[in-house]
């Protein structure tokens, strides 16, 4: 369904001449055509889940957080759908915004019976949730008024984004360099050949593959860091 969808969205887009791009960071299907596009398919294990390097953030519970305002934005999503999205993103959003402000010490939750690291550091019932053994009915002790009118789907999406949400601040960070490699584009008729410090055998694969961005470039087998910093600062004096 996933397939289908981006292809319907990628159709609706060329129709409507706009430019319509999945990357990698942000489906399986972008992981899967910027690997059939820059390696062939040669290598056909690297279409695996397991080799997509934002996997974390690529989770089935949250595909219509991350593809559904793509949709929207080319005109593949139809009004109730969107409505219907608009009305759990926000009610996500609030509901974790009132989390973070809800906030307690070591001490006191050892009064709910709740052990932590006496630390003394005050924490958020957000940042609770990261904890494996802390779950929302664990927070409902503590805050009952609060958490008992929070909907079950809602508290399911929020106690997943607060497990990972650790794991995903470090990925963030790296996604923000993937996305700044991936924003300077190669000029799609660019001449590797007047690119003197290039092995022939990298012109070669260059003039192959065509990649369209700096970091499509490094994902093609055999291009090295520095062969790509030689076209990045070629690019920039042209």
């Amino acid at each position: 369904q996933g397939i289908v969808a981006g292809i319907n969205a990628a159709l609706i887009a060329s129709k409507s001449q706009k430019e319509f791009i999945l990357d990698r960071a942000s489906s399986y299907i972008g992981v899967m055509i910027d690997d059939l596009t820059t390696l062939g398919t040669s290598e056909p294990y690297r279409m695996l889940t397991s080799r997509a390097e934002y996997r974390l953030s690529l989770r089935s519970d949250n595909a219509d957080m991350r593809l559904t305002q793509k949709g929207i934005e080319i005109g593949a999503v139809k009004k109730e759908r969107a409505e219907f999205f608009e009305k759990k993103k926000n009610e996500i959003e609030a509901e974790t915004k009132e989390l973070e402000e809800l906030k307690i010490s070591p001490n006191k939750l050892a009064d709910f019976g709740i052990k932590i690291k006496q630390d003394g550091v005050v924490r958020s019932a957000m940042e609770l949730l990261s904890f494996p053994d802390i779950t929302f009915e664990v927070l409902e002790k503590i805050w009952p008024e609060k958490i008992s009118g929070i909907n079950e789907k809602v508290k399911t999406q929020i106690a997943i984004n607060a497990l990972y949400s650790s794991y995903l601040k470090r990925q963030e960070q790296d996604l923000e360099i993937f996305r700044q490699d991936e924003n300077m584009k190669i000029p799609l008729n660019l001449d590797y050949s007047l690119i003197q410090s290039l092995s022939l055998e990298v012109r070669e694969k260059l003039n192959r593959f065509r990649p369209a961005t700096i970091s499509a470039a490094f994902k093609i087998q055999g291009i090295t860091p520095a062969s790509v910093m030689a076209v990045m600062v070629y690019i920039k004096k042209i």
